[in-house]
């Protein structure tokens, strides 16, 4: 019998950590390309998000995705690293049992 091709492995998970740090994992699973292509679409949204708040800072303007007031009171854009932890996020549909990613791992 074959392997299951990546395409009909597709899935997308959201785990709450296993400490109570507030913390969650997003899991996606499909074929190398595609989820290079959505890593890539990730970093560029991140460096667009992060051009915008440092063009409102310096023009005093309502900074873009500074839910926190953490951009307006550090006066500088967020990291990518700190964009990445404020992502909005659906309730997972991963079934009872499933295994949570390992840090570290994309």
């Amino acid at each position: 019998m074959s392997a299951p091709r990546p395409e009909s492995l597709r899935d997308v998970s959201l785990e709450n950590s296993l400490h109570d740090d507030g913390t969650a994992f997003l899991r996606i699973t499909g074929p190398i390309p595609e989820i290079l292509d959505l890593a890539r679409r990730l970093d560029r949204s991140a460096k667009t998000v992060q051009a915008r708040q440092r063009r409102a800072l310096e023009e005093g303007e309502p900074i873009p995705f500074d839910l926190d007031g953490d951009v307006a009171r550090g006066g500088k854009a967020m990291s990518q690293a700190a964009r990445a932890t404020r992502s909005s996020c659906a309730p997972s549909s991963t079934p009872a049992g499933s295994r949570s990613p390992r840090r570290g791992t994309a």
